[in-house]
């Protein structure tokens, strides 16, 4: 998910502490630019400096990860490295409630196109993930689908909400 325009940034990489691994932050003042998986960022970037909102951010997933609803809206994001396109599908993807899952047709409709594959598209780009919930998109199948930072990932992080699957499929919802 390491959008190819982050690369150019000259921006400091943080490292955020979870119990499910270390994770990377791309910070711009206070602003979360990219939010890599462990393993997931180029590790020539790191600071060893520390940031209040790394702390608050890893707080949080490690909140999450606990089963816990976060609101990710008291975060400040940068979507500019995406098209308009990318940018309201990552919108939608915002509003997907904690707990749930749509469908990639499901996200296109409610984001006002046509298309599932380019949500997909627009999900494998998604340059924050969790905060900005790609997880959340299925198949209308019932299929997990892909996921840009491993399926283990999805299924994990499916798993943190109360979702459950068995086999690639979504079979169970908290919400249901």
């Amino acid at each position: 998910m390491f959008r190819q325009s982050l690369h150019t940034e000259t921006l400091p990489l943080y490292q955020c502490p979870t119990t499910a691994g270390i994770f990377g932050v791309m910070l711009s003042g206070n602003v979360i630019k990219a939010l890599f998986f462990p393993a997931g960022y180029p590790s020539y970037k790191i600071t060893d400096a520390s940031h209040s909102l790394v702390e608050k951010l890893s707080h949080d997933l490690n909140y999450f990860f606990d089963g816990h609803p976060v609101d990710w809206s008291t975060y400040s994001i940068d979507l500019s490295s995406g098209t308009d396109y990318q940018r309201a599908i990552w919108r939608t993807l915002q509003t997907i409630p904690y707990g749930t899952c749509w469908s990639y047709g499901e996200v296109a409709g409610k984001a006002g196109f046509n298309g599932a594959r380019a949500v997909g598209n627009a999900c494998n780009k998604n340059p924050i993930p969790i905060i900005i919930p790609c997880h959340r998109v299925i198949h209308k199948s019932n299929k997990l689908g892909g996921f840009g930072s491993g399926i283990k990932w999805k299924q994990f992080l499916l798993c943190c909400e109360g979702l459950r699957h068995e086999n690639d499929k979504l079979f169970y919802s908290k919400a249901e």
